[in-house]
């Protein structure tokens, strides 16, 4: 909750700076089979919204979302995260850095602060590294990313890898594996997913998403 309530007060605060910046929304809806998070299953069947406001503040990216995982018959799980990010070297390096806040049900609530690096040359490297404020627990993950113009539509591919400690002895390996066709009309994006998620604590599996985003 004390998280919660400082992201909050840190919201406000960025809202009244960004009252004359250029901002813009997002909300997107999307149906999956399975939700994962860091190789470990949280739900079956759920239904996900999320809302996000992206703007900039004396020359850094503020990025304000909130996402929530609806399942039919498993536990929920919401999302509040801030982040902030600035590109350098002519935008070929972005530098973010990050906090939020999870609450899954029936679980306690994980906040973590994070910084991190993208680069946008072949493949889009990126790399975070994620720590548990409470458990002093860290989690570092790596990914690539590309988009095809199929005319018709665009394919985006790419793949995440990542370690993370689940208490001071044990941890966790998982890989992502996703590709996502989407079509865009204005401000109005329908996509079709497919990922492969893979740890060593369980079989690899398959997801399958259907969702549609909206700008505004």
């Amino acid at each position: 909750m004390k998280t919660k309530l400082i992201i909050a007060a840190l919201v406000c605060a960025l809202s009244i700076n960004a009252a004359r910046a250029e901002t813009q929304g997002s909300l997107g809806v999307m149906h999956t089979s399975d939700y994962y998070y860091r190789g470990a299953q949280l739900s079956q069947d759920a239904l996900q919204f999320n809302v996000g406001v992206d703007t900039t503040v004396s020359g850094l990216g503020v990025s304000l979302g909130y996402f929530t995982n609806q399942a039919s018959e498993d536990t929920n799980t919401d999302i509040l995260s801030l982040d902030i990010s600035k590109s350098i070297l002519d935008k070929t390096l972005t530098l973010a850095a990050g906090v939020y806040n999870m609450d899954t049900d029936g679980t306690p609530d994980l906040t973590e602060a994070y910084v991190g690096v993208s680069a946008n040359l072949l493949l889009n490297p990126s790399i975070k590294l994620f720590r548990d404020v409470s458990d002093n627990l860290y989690t570092c993950e790596v990914g690539i990313s590309h988009k095809f113009d199929l005319q018709v539509a665009d394919l985006t591919v790419g793949g995440a890898y990542g370690r993370t400690e689940l208490t001071d002895t044990t941890e966790r390996d998982y890989t992502t594996l996703r590709a996502r066709l989407s079509k865009s009309f204005d401000n109005v994006t329908p996509h079709v997913q497919v990922a492969v998620v893979d740890s060593d604590t369980m079989d690899s599996e398959t997801v399958l998403c259907l969702g549609v985003d909206f700008k505004f």
